[in-house]
């Protein structure tokens, strides 16, 4: 959830960052911030998608845990919330896929 906004969210441990869908960023009510950092995300079909502003330090619940992490604004997917190694990474997440769990670190 973002703003407790309920949102679907894929946990993709191939993406480096994370994402957020525009319609999301308005729907939540969140401010968004230029960014440099890269212009293009290449998706799992090999197509390439523009990427868009960043929501810097946005507050996320996942599963009850609260998190901020940098979102970038795109289209990729049809989730509103892609959560990359980023995020995983820094809070040593721990995915159990056989219990459908995801844990992580404070």
């Amino acid at each position: 959830m973002i703003n407790n906004i309920p949102l679907s969210m894929l946990i993709d441990p191939g993406a480096t960052d994370s994402f957020i869908f525009p319609s999301i960023i308005l729907r939540c009510g969140l401010t968004t911030h230029e960014q440099s950092n890269f212009g293009m995300v290449e998706t799992t079909s090999s197509s390439q998608q523009s990427v868009g502003s960043m929501v810097g330090d946005c507050r996320v619940n996942i599963g009850g845990c609260d998190t901020k992490m940098n979102l970038y604004s795109t289209t990729v997917g049809t989730y509103d919330l892609i959560v990359g190694m980023d995020c995983l990474e820094s809070r040593q997440a721990i995915l159990d896929f056989y219990n459908k769990t995801t844990l992580l670190k404070n």
